[in-house]
C-alpha cells in the first residue's frame, strides 16, 4: 500500500514528504523540458506568414499577415539587427510587402514585425546559401537534424538521483530494524 513499508509498518511523514518532493520535482523537470519549441512563439497582434520557409541569401521574401490595428506603420527586422523595410497596414489591419533578405546571411533566422500601435510578430525562415556556380550540389550548409537532448539529460539526472535516495533512504532503514 502507498505510504507504507514493505512489512506493513506505516511510513513516517518526513520520508512521505522527500518522497512526494521528489516525484513533483521530476515531474516539473519533465514538463520543461519536454514543452519547449524550437521555434519563437508570435507575439501578440499578428502571425506573419512568409511566402517561402527557406529563402536565398540576397533574395526576395513576401510577408503578410492580419489583426493589426488600421493604417499601422509596421518595421520588419532581421534577427541580426537589418531593418528589412517597412509597410503600413489596410483599414483591415492586413498588410502584405515584399523584403530583399540581406547577402551573406545564412541559417535559421527570426523575422520580426513590429507596429506603431503595439503591433507585433515573428516568423521564422531557413536561409539559404545563394547558388553561385560550382559542384552542382545542393549548397546550403549542414542540415538541421537531431533532437535538444539536454531536457531528456536533465530528466535522467533527477531519476537517477531521485532514485539513489530512495536506496540509501531503504538501507539506512533496515540497518536501525
Amino acid at each position: 500500500m502507498l505510504g507504507e513499508y514493505p512489512e506493513g509498518k506505516p511510513m513516517k511523514a518526513p520520508k512521505r514528504l522527500i518522497a512526494v518532493t521528489i516525484a513533483v520535482f521530476g515531474l516539473l523537470v519533465a514538463a520543461a523540458s519536454f514543452g519547449t519549441s524550437a521555434m519563437a512563439y508570435p507575439g501578440s497582434g499578428t502571425s506573419p506568414v512568409v511566402s517561402t520557409q527557406t529563402p536565398t541569401a540576397g533574395g526576395q521574401l513576401t510577408l503578410s499577415g492580419q489583426g493589426c490595428a488600421a493604417n499601422e506603420t509596421l518595421t520588419l527586422t532581421l534577427d541580426t539587427g537589418d531593418v528589412l523595410g517597412t509597410t503600413t497596414t489596410d483599414s483591415t489591419g492586413a498588410y502584405s510587402t515584399s523584403v530583399t533578405l540581406p547577402s551573406g546571411v545564412t541559417g535559421h533566422h527570426t523575422i520580426t514585425v513590429s507596429g506603431s500601435a503595439g503591433c507585433s510578430g515573428t516568423a521564422g525562415v531557413e536561409i539559404q546559401a545563394s547558388g553561385g556556380g560550382g559542384g552542382g550540389g545542393s549548397g546550403g550548409g549542414l542540415a538541421g537534424t537531431g533532437v535538444a537532448v539536454i531536457g531528456i539529460g536533465a530528466l535522467g539526472v533527477v531519476l537517477l538521483v531521485g532514485g539513489a535516495l530512495m536506496l540509501m533512504a531503504g538501507r539506512r532503514r533496515r540497518i536501525t530494524s
